[in-house]
C-alpha cells in the first residue's frame, strides 16, 4: 500500500471503480495540499523554523497525496468486507438451488439475505440479466468486483448453471469452495486480531505521531534558536 501510496499506478483504476471524475478529484487534492501547505507555512512562519520552506513542502506534499490515500484505503476496507460477503451469499444460493432449480430465480430470492455493498452488485446483475440476457460478462463483473481468484471460478460456474444446467458435481466443488473461502477468511481475520493487538500502530496512528513529530520539532527548533542566540550573546 506504501508503495502504491507513492506512485499511483492504479490511480485510473481507483477513479474509475469509484466513479470518480479526474478532475473534480485532482481539484480535491489540490485544495488539501494547498490547506496542509498554509498550516504549515503559518506554524514554521510563527515559531520562526529554519528552512520553514522544505517542512511546508513535504506538508503540502501529504496533503495533496491524502485524497487518494483515503481511496486506497475505502477500497481495501471493501474488499475485505466483500471476501466476507461473497461466501455468505452462496450459502444462501446454494441453500436455495435446488428449491428454484434455476439460476435466475435464486439470485433474486438470495439477494435480500446479502448485505451492501456486494447487495448492490448482485441487483445490478440482476437487473442486467432482465434487461439483457444471461451473459457470460455481467457474472464476471460481480467477480471482478468481489476481487478474488475464487469469486471468479464460481461465478463463471453459474453462469454456466444457467447455459447448460445445474451439475451436481460442479455444484460440489463450489460448496467445497465455500468452505474453504470460509475457512481462511475467519483464519485471516483471527490473525489479523492477533497482528493488530501485536502492533498497535496502525496508519492513523502513525499519520498522527508523524504530525506530532513534526509539530514537535518545528517548537523544539524555535526554543532552540532561542537558546543559541542567547549563548552567543553571551
Amino acid at each position: 500500500m506504501i508503495t502504491e501510496f507513492i506512485i499511483e499506478r492504479k490511480r485510473n483504476y481507483y477513479l474509475d471503480f469509484y466513479a470518480q471524475d479526474k478532475k473534480k478529484f485532482l481539484q480535491i487534492r489540490l485544495f488539501f495540499g494547498v490547506l496542509f501547505l498554509l498550516v504549515a507555512l503559518l506554524m514554521t512562519w510563527y515559531f520562526q523554523v529554519q528552512f520553514y520552506y522544505i517542512w511546508s513542502l513535504v506538508a503540502g506534499v501529504f496533503g495533496y497525496k491524502y485524497p487518494y490515500m483515503k481511496i486506497i484505503m475505502d477500497k481495501k476496507k471493501m474488499d475485505e468486507r466483500n471476501a466476507m460477503l461473497f461466501p455468505e451469499f452462496l450459502q444462501c444460493f446454494i441453500s436455495l438451488l435446488p428449491t428454484n432449480n434455476n439460476v435466475y430465480q435464486t439470485l433474486v430470492d438470495a439477494i435480500p439475505s446479502v448485505q451492501s455493498p456486494l447487495r448492490e452488485k448482485l441487483e445490478k446483475l440482476v437487473d442486467n440479466i432482465e434487461k439483457y440476457g444471461d451473459k457470460r460478462e455481467f457474472y464476471l463483473e460481480v467477480a471482478e468486483y468481489v476481487n478474488t481468484s475464487e469469486a471468479t471460478i464460481i461465478m463463471d460456474s453459474l453462469y454456466q448453471f444457467s447455459e447448460q444446467g445445474i451439475q451436481k458435481k460442479a455444484l460440489i466443488e463450489i460448496q467445497e469452495y465455500v468452505l474453504d473461502m470460509i475457512e481462511n477468511k475467519t483464519n485471516a481475520i483471527i490473525r489479523k486480531k492477533i497482528n493488530n493487538l501485536d502492533n498497535i500502530g496502525s496508519f492513523p496512528l502513525i499519520v498522527g505521531l508523524v504530525f506530532f513529530l513534526y509539530f514537535t520539532s518545528i517548537v523544539f527548533l524555535h526554543y532552540y534558536q532561542d537558546v543559541l542566540k542567547a549563548m552567543n550573546s553571551i
